[in-house]
């Protein structure tokens, strides 16, 4: 199976909006069963896949910033609070990739 930074672009779309529409609120039932519950996992599994790591490097660098182990400039804090709020994408998952030196 390819990794998530081997996927054309339109692959890794494609698939980012299909979990994304199995997770959205009108596909979740209002009463969640055992069997309901697992049918989310597999679209939940997806988009940790195509995610690649990055909204955990997200959260790691967010709790050093609470704590005060990592300290940012004023620009520096309003970047970081806009990187936050952006979904991932598939050139965020290339440009990591590249930086790991894995493409």
């Amino acid at each position: 199976m390819k990794k998530a930074y081997e996927l054309s672009e339109s692959e890794w779309v494609r698939k980012y909006k299909e979990a994304r529409a199995q997770l959205a609120g009108n596909y979740v039932p209002e009463r969640i069963t055992g069997r309901s519950a697992s049918a989310m996992v597999g679209p939940a599994k997806v988009l940790h896949f195509l995610s690649f790591g990055i909204p955990e490097e997200k959260n790691f660098k967010l709790i050093g910033v609470q704590s005060g182990t990592i300290k940012l400039s004023e620009f520096g804090r309003l970047r970081f609070i806009s990187e936050l709020k952006k979904p991932v994408s598939y050139k965020r998952v290339r440009i990591k990739a590249k930086r790991l030196g894995l493409i």
